[in-house]
């Protein structure tokens, strides 16, 4: 069979619903078509479903559950307000923030929802365990800090030195092991801050809870200030509060957490993906089912035109990567970043015919990035994170004309596997990590939305040493 012809780029039959629209609700609201998995040009339109494997090392985000007051979560099952604010100015801004709450905190993109009595959500919600920790997202100074507790809560405000205000709201109010109401304000504060307290980006500034309206539900209520923007009904007494949803996510990419949060990497952090996909030019997609920490990695491959969706709403996110979606994936990226794969006319193996992409198996096959000692290829099989990580520094290889350096050994359970020098080599590069406890689990599937960061961070490195250029 013929397999010549140029390395295709992805299906985007609905390119405004692959997040070109910067509104949060527009791009909804633009969408006309359903997108392929990152599916070769011509292929059809049948929907790639991956088998359901997931490591569950992150958590996706998820809907907040009911409170009546206007600082306190929405009802179960709330998704953002219907209302079209895409012409809301601060819905678009991203702040450099540390992340307010330990990792692992859930939270959706609750800023502009309703509220009862008509009220407007003007904050998000980041749900937690009592008693974790809270943090400074900047450096500033305490403007507020009640120890006699207020109907809806302890809370703590901090006048940022970048002149905004942000106020954390529900701190707890529960003796260890209760829900009491019973605590000081010793239990909801950390120790040494008062009103007027110079506080430093990432300082501890209290702990978790449930206090006021929010009984039941654990949560931070993180509110920003910013004078520069006024938007009613998100200006009240003189309070504009703008949407922290980017800048959280954000934080959590660029993996900004407070000391001592983890943050499941050993060795070299993971590289963050600003220079590949800067956070105020990338446009958001509209899938529901990618988690907060895995979103700026897939939002970059779709910019990037590397992938796409399962629907027009679905990433399938959760499912493992096969070995033929990766294929594609990877010749998407090398088409993106001007070095395409070769064409071919070498059928490589006999166990991907009729598939979608094919094509590009022979591809990858031909240029030694991705093959197989038989003709057999496998192409349904989940990838592991060891052969992702062979993958990516084969592919780095190809596309830079030069090899990632050699990294130390990095974890202690990839001995004698094939893809050892590999895990250390994109390791030491920052494209991949280990988990908190030091092992890197060669074995374990990949999801879709995690291959989406290992990718990102391979797009942003490209882009570092000059091998790419971002998309105009």
């Amino acid at each position: 069979m013929d397999m010549s012809g140029p390395s295709p780029a992805v299906v985007e039959a609905g390119r405004p619903f692959a997040g070109r629209v910067r509104g949060r609700f527009a791009a909804v609201l633009a969408v006309t078509a359903s997108l392929l998995v990152a599916a070769p040009v011509g292929a059809g339109t049948t929907a790639e479903v991956a088998p359901p494997a997931e490591p569950a090392d992150l958590e996706p985000a998820s809907a907040t559950p009911a409170d009546p007051d206007p600082t306190a979560p929405a009802p179960p099952g709330l998704a953002a307000s219907a209302v079209d604010a895409s012409a809301v100015a601060p819905a678009d801004l991203v702040l450099d923030l540390t992340f307010p709450a330990e990792r692992g905190g859930r939270y959706s993109d609750d800023y502009y929802a309703p509220r009862s009595s008509g009220r407007t959500h003007c904050a998000t919600d980041v749900l937690g365990a009592k008693h974790s920790r809270l943090f400074a997202a900047v450096s500033g100074t305490i403007t507020s800090m009640p120890t006699t507790k207020p109907s809806y809560g302890y809370t703590v405000t901090v006048q940022g030195d970048d002149g905004r205000r942000y106020t954390y709201i529900h701190l707890n109010d529960d003796n260890p092991g209760t829900n009491d109401d019973a605590a000081g304000p010793h239990l909801a504060y950390a120790p040494g801050l008062a009103k007027g307290a110079r506080v430093a980006r990432g300082q501890l500034l209290g702990y978790m809870g449930d206090s006021g309206n929010a009984k039941g539900t654990p949560h931070l209520h993180f509110e920003v200030n910013d004078g520069a923007y006024q938007y009613a009904p998100c200006t009240t007494g003189g309070i504009n509060r703008i949407n922290p949803y980017r800048s959280l996510r954000q934080a959590e990419a660029e993996g900004d957490y407070g000391p001592g949060t983890g943050g499941g990497t050993t060795g070299t952090p993971a590289r963050s993906i600003h220079d590949a996909c800067p956070k105020d030019v990338v446009p958001w997609t509209t899938f529901l089912d990618v988690g907060t920490t895995h979103r700026p990695g897939v939002d970059c491959l779709v910019w990037w035109r590397v992938a796409a969706g399962t629907s027009r709403t679905t990433f399938s996110s959760g499912n493992s990567i096969t070995r033929e979606q990766l294929a594609t994936f990877i010749a998407n990226l090398t088409q993106a970043t001007g070095s395409p794969l070769p064409a071919t006319g070498t059928d490589h193996f006999d166990d991907d015919n009729g598939s979608v992409h094919e094509g590009n198996i022979n591809r990858v096959a031909a240029a030694g990035i991705m093959g197989s000692a038989t003709r057999s290829f496998s192409p349904g099989l989940a990838v592991s994170r060891g052969s992702m990580a062979t993958a990516i520094a084969k592919t780095y290889r190809y596309d830079a004309r030069a090899t990632l350096p050699a990294g130390t050994n990095a974890f202690p359970d990839d001995a004698g596997s094939t893809h050892e020098s590999n895990i250390n080599a994109v390791a030491a590069s920052g494209l991949a990590a280990g988990y908190s406890d030091g092992t890197f689990r060669p074995a374990a599937p990949v999801t879709r939305e995690q291959m989406g960061t290992f990718l990102a961070r391979l797009l942003d490195l490209l882009v570092e040493q000059g091998h790419a250029a971002r998309p105009a």
